[in-house]
């Protein structure tokens, strides 16, 4: 959601790398898959993380489990999968 021109993210949503940078899981609705995405945060706030760069408003990303997600892995937006 954005917050101010801020776009915030549940805690939960943010993954790292190998080499410890942090990432997050873009859901490519064409294609059905996830991609990883690098990406800059700022402060953290309750469950909540500050994205500074590396998603666009209106990007879906995944939000649960991303340490297990893999790149390409197809998978269903929650909306669909209820």
């Amino acid at each position: 959601r954005l917050v101010s021109g801020v776009m915030m993210i549940p805690a939960s949503a943010l993954d790292t790398t190998e080499s410890g940078d942090f990432r997050v899981w873009v859901y490519d609705p064409d294609e059905g898959t996830v991609s990883p995405r690098e990406v800059t945060v700022g402060e953290l706030s309750d469950d909540a993380v500050m994205l500074v760069a590396g998603v666009q408003p209106g990007e879906s990303i995944a939000a649960a489990v991303v340490h297990l997600l893999r790149d390409g892995m197809r998978v269903k937006p929650l909306d669909n999968a209820l």
